[in-house]
Parts: structure tokens; C-alpha cells; sequence
């Protein structure tokens, strides 16, 4: 079944469950619908249930290079640093990466965390996002670099 981020029955039903959230598998399914989604549809594959390298989903095909990192941990910070180092030990042409948490953060945590994560990147030419919560939509796009310094944001 996909996520229809337009329907809001559909997002009050998937943020009471996100909170309510324990099963590790089904809430990744989850975080890859959605990304795929924010994505316009770009295929997201799940990967081995351990030894994952840090992602739960990975884009294929257009989406090649789109990385989804998801957790219910709540170490939010701890483990979205974690993942995003496996990330860049193990991982050539990361364009997007999705960080997913089924907890509530506000814009100053969720802030703060995307400005950890972007400096753990060294200047590569991306920028991690974290999804949020919110009434009109689940998440969050992302930024690019480009080689020229500058950047362009994705919705």
C-alpha cells in the first residue's frame, strides 16, 4: 500500500502510529513509503535486516544515490551520527540521505541535529535532512551542493 501524503486521514493515522511505534521492520517500511512519496514515486528498496551499513532503504533505478536511515531509538542524535558514519565509510555517490525517527522533535532539535549531521559530512556534496512531523506533511527534502559551492533544495 503506498502513502498518500495529501490525505489526511492517511497522515493523522501514520503520526499516531509512528508514536506509538515498536517493531523495527514495519516502521522502515513505513520510512521508505514515505520517502519514496517525497520522491515522486522513486522506487526505494529495503536491505538485509542486519549488517544494513547504517541505511534501511536504498533508491534504485532514477533514485540511485538516495539513502533512507531510519530509527526508533531514542538516541535520535547518537544514532542518526552512527548511521550517517557507516554511511560515508561504506557508500560512493550519496546524493540524498532521509534520516527517520519515530519521535516528535521540535524545529530547534531537528535544527540542531541537521547542522551535527552536516558537519560530520566533511563538505561533501550533500546535505542529510531529518523527516518531521507535521500536520500537512511527514517529511522533508533535501539539499544538495553542487561543485560550484552553491546549493538547491529538494521538497
Amino acid at each position: 500500500m503506498s502513502l498518500d501524503l495529501k490525505n489526511p486521514i492517511e497522515l493523522t493515522v501514520s503520526q499516531a502510529a509512528l508514536i506509538q511505534e515498536t517493531n523495527d521492520g514495519r516502521f522502515e517500511n513505513f520510512c521508505r513509503e514515505a520517502v519514496s512519496a517525497l520522491e515522486g514515486g522513486a522506487i526505494i528498496f529495503s536491505t538485509s535486516v542486519s549488517w544494513d551499513l547504517g541505511r534501511d532503504g536504498v533508491g534504485g533505478g532514477k533514485a540511485r544515490g538516495i539513502y533512507v536511515c531510519a530509527s526508533l531509538r531514542d538516541d535520535v542524535d547518537a544514532k542518526a551520527l552512527d548511521d550517517l558514519n557507516r554511511l560515508l565509510c561504506t557508500t560512493k555517490k550519496i546524493e540524498r540521505v532521509y534520516f527517520c525517527s519515530s519521535h516528535r522533535l521540535t524545529e530547534h532539535r531537528i535544527t540542531l541535529l541537521e547542522t551535527s549531521l552536516a558537519e560530520a559530512t566533511d563538505n561533501k556534496h550533500f546535505e542529510p535532512r531529518v523527516l518531521r512531523q507535521r500536520k500537512k506533511t511527514v517529511g522533508y527534502g533535501a539539499r544538495t551542493r553542487h561543485s560550484n559551492g552553491s546549493w538547491s533544495s529538494r521538497a
